[in-house]
């Protein structure tokens, strides 16, 4: 999606309902506009993230630099939503070791106020899994397997469970010492599947269908 028309409006107006101004040079919620910073308030946070994970993951990386406990109330339901518990872990990560941590409890998210630090200076990130997945389903273009290396301890990001997924059409998935081997018996099927954790890889899919003997339907992804 072009920046110019993606979905900001929920990170946008809860920004400028605690103090940021916006002067918009297009289409109001839209890139391009000018932001005029000021400090944040700390009460009645309440985020609209029905469009996009990431509105939710965009506040909640710069809350707890706000200073005093946040309530952060979720407003019906967001898509993608192991983004968001990999922001909150990463978040984490970044803690210092005696920080409070982020609770959640149903779509309240109580956040503190935290400061970032990582010992040493240095963090492990670990290969895309969203990317992998294109060679992950490769087997059912070209035959043969693939080892997708270093995969094999993904377990932050929330699309390695296109692995778990491609296992139900016929894929043998086995993590190793290497990384994670990929290969497709003789068996393949379709299938009905809600790509709606994992949506980033359904095109991954969708583009091999016609591959399938049997067909494939996929639900979940009107946000993409």
């Amino acid at each position: 999606v072009p920046m110019r028309v993606r979905p900001m409006s929920g990170l946008l107006n809860a920004l400028e309902l605690h103090g940021t101004k916006f002067k918009y040079k297009g289409v109001i919620n839209c890139f391009p506009f000018k932001m005029i910073t000021t400090t944040l308030s700390n009460e009645g946070w309440n985020i609209d993230a029905s469009a996009s994970s990431q509105i939710l993951s965009a506040i909640l990386l710069i809350t707890p630099l706000i200073p005093g406990d946040i309530s952060l109330n979720l407003i019906g339901e967001t898509v993608s939503k192991p983004f968001v518990q990999m922001t909150i872990e990463m978040i984490h990560q970044f803690s210092e070791i005696d920080s409070k941590r982020i609770t959640q409890n149903g779509s309240n998210f109580n956040i503190p106020n935290i400061n970032f630090n990582i010992p040493e200076g240095k963090y492990d990130i670990e290969p895309d899994a969203t990317a992998a997945s294109y060679f992950i389903s490769l087997p059912l273009a070209v035959g043969g397997e693939v080892m997708v290396k270093n995969l094999q301890n993904c377990n932050l990001q929330g699309d390695i469970g296109f692995c778990n997924l491609v296992k139900e059409i016929g894929f043998t998935i086995t993590r190793t010492e290497l990384g994670i081997e990929s290969k497709l018996d003789s068996n393949s099927k379709g299938g009905d599947f809600n790509f709606n954790d994992i949506s980033d890889t359904f095109l991954s899919l969708a583009a091999l269908s016609p591959l399938l003997p049997t067909p494939l339907k996929i639900t979940g992804i009107a946000h993409t």
